[in-house]
């Protein structure tokens, strides 16, 4: 009987495995065979699952090491928005947009009271540290048990005055809003190490503490804490201080974290607000005011701040001179809070993963905007009014109703800081105040006008006193 040899070239491939016909290949395995030693029977063996979308080592110790080791069937990090629709709820809208039906009780607010700060908590609702650690135990089990659960990092403020913001939430929903609304970061999941949140932010929707305490009961609620970085290092097992280098022990000691609570509610505009509210900690500390004001701009450049509170420039969609809604004002010019842009015409949607939302009878949709990062200083403020000329001159106190201001006697953001420096930084700038008379008035016809200021081609009274 002949047997056909064939060489290296000619051996077909089957998976992972090599088959041949080759005679002398066949006695080099038996070969083999008979010097294989196999292990003792008492060894343990153990089978970890392949890594795959969903399931990434990375991913799973990052949130065990938040107390939220996944316990269901994925955790995500950064999903893309073509995978994070496969997981929402809600029917598909306009421009292949999800809609969803987000509107939710409102929630009470507590603030953790541990003597860090000069804060004033008089009036407010607090908790003490042992009713924060028995919510946190509860909520992390909670979010743990979840089915899917998706961690989205993202960055609240434009480079140079970023704060870093990891959320943790078993909501798809509400992690495509925050994809579409605050600056994005890396969906390179190799990289997840590498980002420091300085906020940390709990998000479960359908949690309800089953051990209401003195403070927080079973409605709905969020909670803030601040906590320096000297009382993360106290707090730190003796073994892992060890292991981290002086220097960075110096820069952690003098750093300020937040943890932001928020439960019992899908509303994505009490999600917004509570993760607004407790960044503007840290924008203040850079000495800078956090406007709800448009950023509208011009072909050369320039542009202007826009007192929005009714939204009247999105009532038709987003303008192509919109460049940014929210933003924070300093010395060194203007940031963008948002890369995102919220208005009511779900007719003129973005087709690039934005998000829906209904609040009873009111659409919302949430889309990414512009890239507008940061500029130096305005060429002027305006604000709406509802009589008098088209446009006249304005006051810097006019202006004053697109401060984001926090609720009177919050504690970490007083209305008194955010007034004062836009007062001072106001009059140092001299910047002019514009007052647009938009009753009754087009669009098209307001936005044209807000780029010739933004230009500085505007002339103040060469407009046509408004009709009535």
């Amino acid at each position: 009987m002949m047997h056909t040899v064939r060489r290296v070239s000619q051996v077909k491939a089957a998976g992972c495995r090599y088959r041949s016909t080759s005679y002398m290949e066949k006695r080099r395995r038996e070969a083999k065979r008979k010097e294989f030693i196999p292990l003792p029977d008492e060894s343990v063996w153990r089978t970890y699952p392949n890594e795959r979308l969903g399931n990434h080592y990375n991913v799973n110790w990052t949130l065990a090491g938040y107390g939220c080791p996944p316990l269901g069937d994925n955790a995500f990090y950064n999903l893309h928005e073509r995978h994070l629709k496969m997981y929402c709820d809600g029917g598909v809208g306009p421009n292949k947009t999800i809609s969803c039906q987000r509107e939710g009780p409102q929630s009470k607010h507590f603030f953790v009271n541990d003597g860090y700060g000069d804060y004033n908590f008089t009036g407010l609702n607090t908790i003490d540290a042992d009713e924060w650690r028995r919510l946190m135990i509860e909520m992390t089990s909670f979010v743990s048990s979840s089915s899917n659960l998706f961690l989205t990092d993202c960055i609240v403020g434009a480079r140079g005055a970023e704060v870093k913001v990891r959320i943790i939430s078993p909501d798809p929903n509400a992690s495509l809003f925050i994809k579409n609304l605050y600056h994005a970061t890396s969906t390179n999941r190799e990289f997840i190490q590498d980002f420091k949140p300085e906020v940390v932010v709990y998000h479960a929707p359908k949690f309800t503490t089953q051990k209401p305490g003195v403070g927080v009961g079973q409605e709905p609620f969020t909670v803030q804490m601040l906590m320096s970085g000297a009382s993360a290092l106290d707090a730190t097992a003796e073994q892992t201080l060890k292991e981290i280098p002086e220097g960075e022990k110096e820069q952690i000691a003098n750093s300020v974290a937040g943890i932001l609570l928020v439960a019992g509610t899908d509303s994505l505009t009490e999600l917004q607000s509570s993760i607004n509210q407790i960044t503007s900690q840290f924008h203040s500390k850079q000495n800078l005011v956090s406007l709800n004001a448009s950023v509208v701009g011009s072909r050369d450049g320039g542009y202007v701040l826009v007192s929005d509170k009714d939204g009247l420039l999105t009532s038709k969609g987003v303008p192509s001179n919109l460049l940014a809604q929210g933003c924070l004002w300093g010395e060194h010019g203007v940031f963008s809070t948002h890369r995102g842009v919220t208005h009511e015409s779900v007719e003129n949607a973005s087709a690039n993963g934005s998000i829906a939302w209904s609040v009873g009878k009111k659409n919302f949709v949430t889309q990414a905007a512009s890239a507008f990062s940061s500029s130096n200083q305005p060429s002027a403020f305006v604000h709406f009014v509802e009589s008098g000329p088209f446009v006249s001159q304005g006051n810097t106190k006019n202006f004053v109703p697109g401060l984001n201001v926090a609720p009177t006697g919050y504690p970490f953001a007083p209305e008194e800081f955010n007034f004062n420096n836009f007062v001072n930084f106001a009059q140092q700038s001299t910047i002019p105040v514009y007052s647009i008379n938009a009753k009754n008035k087009d669009i098209t016809e307001i936005t044209k006008v807000l780029q010739q200021i933004a230009e500085g081609t505007f002339k103040l009274g060469s407009q046509k006193p408004q009709k009535e």
